[in-house]
């Protein structure tokens, strides 16, 4: 029956009369020290080989149970470990990866206005030979950044780029941006010498 069947293990075939019906077999079969108790009718017997209907009813059954078989408590508790794990390594380095991406972004604003002032002071003393720098540096851009608003304060909205004169002297001039996390930095600007102090959080 063993060989038959395709089953290893130790295999037991015995008789259990059903009180509903008379004409049940009931085949025990251990498989990988699992127990599976299958009741098979006279009928069927009558109608095919013992061999062909044991092998018949034990695969389909051994089928729909692995089917149906869901995971084990420990199974579940590994697979949210490893989600813990995946999840404490990927959202930091996702979350460095964001700060550097805005970063290079304001490098790269920074940079253009820089550029922005000193071909306008450049252009000031072909024009009145004396040197000066622009009051607002956005003003010289040839297309203004993404998210620039004007002159005034940052009105707290993602991706903004204001320029801001603090106490309206031409003196702390700054450019300030708010990032996507909600974080506020700003440069500020010098208009007597077009220069750019470095980042600072804002």
């Amino acid at each position: 029956l063993e060989d038959s069947i395709g089953i290893t293990g130790a295999i037991e075939v015995h008789y259990a009369w059903s009180t509903a019906d008379d004409n049940v077999i009931g085949i025990d079969v251990e498989k990988d020290n699992e127990f599976y108790n299958f009741p098979i009718h006279m009928d069927d017997i009558d109608r095919m080989p013992d061999r062909e209907i044991i092998n018949n009813e034990i695969n389909n059954r051994i089928m729909k149970m692995n089917m149906l078989k869901g995971f084990t408590l420990v199974e579940l508790i590994i697979v949210m470990v490893l989600l813990g794990i995946l999840a404490a390594v990927a959202i930091p380095k996702m979350g460095n990866t964001i700060s550097s991406s805005e970063e290079a972004t304001e490098d790269a604003i920074i940079a253009a206005l820089k550029s922005a002032v000193e071909m306008y002071a450049m252009d000031q003393v072909v024009a009145n030979s004396v040197k000066s720098y622009p009051d607002n540096p956005f003003d010289e851009l040839d297309k203004s950044p993404v998210g620039y608003s004007g002159v005034g304060s940052l009105s707290d909205v993602d991706g903004e780029w204001v320029f801001f004169d603090a106490n309206d002297d031409g003196i702390s001039n700054f450019v300030a941006h708010q990032r996507n996390d909600n974080y506020k930095y700003k440069w500020n600007y010098d208009i007597s010498s077009g220069t750019f102090g470095d980042r600072v959080a804002y």
